[in-house]
């Protein structure tokens, strides 16, 4: 399972909230691995999902893998095209895999200030003055 993660692009799960598509999105990803692309029909695709989903999980459907491969080719996560009238889709990655949407970051600006130091006066004041000095303060 986690072979899924690791093709997956870093911003997927920022972008895409429902973890059904995610999921099916990660799956491609793995199919596709290294390769520029994967050829698959959607009964294999449903096959796949359905061998890597816990038991206690909701078995996949046809519909619901067309439904969530539909979302993912519409909202540019994947692409699909079909070779010849009766073979299976190819499936091919249309965004980067490891770039994150960070802010383009400048050069800071830097300047060199002079800084005087300041002198400092301390008035030496010896024990038994503060001593007396507290007394009377502790007095009143």
């Amino acid at each position: 399972m986690n072979d899924f993660w690791s093709k997956m692009p870093l911003d997927a799960p920022l972008l895409i909230q429902n973890k059904n598509r995610l999921f099916i999105l990660g799956l491609i990803y793995f199919r596709i691995g290294s390769k520029d692309s994967w050829q698959g029909r959607i009964n294999h695709i449903v096959e796949l999902a359905n061998a890597n989903t816990p038991l206690n999980m909701p078995r996949w459907t046809y519909a619901k893998v067309d439904y969530a491969l539909r979302w993912l080719r519409k909202e540019g996560w994947i692409q699909a095209s079909r070779p010849a009238r009766n073979k299976a889709l190819v499936y091919t990655r249309s965004r980067p895999g490891d770039v994150l949407p960070f802010k383009e970051v400048s050069e800071p600006k830097v300047q060199i200030i002079k800084v005087e130091p300041k002198e400092e006066i301390t008035h030496s004041v010896s024990f038994d003055d503060w001593m007396k000095e507290f007394e009377t303060n502790e007095r009143t």
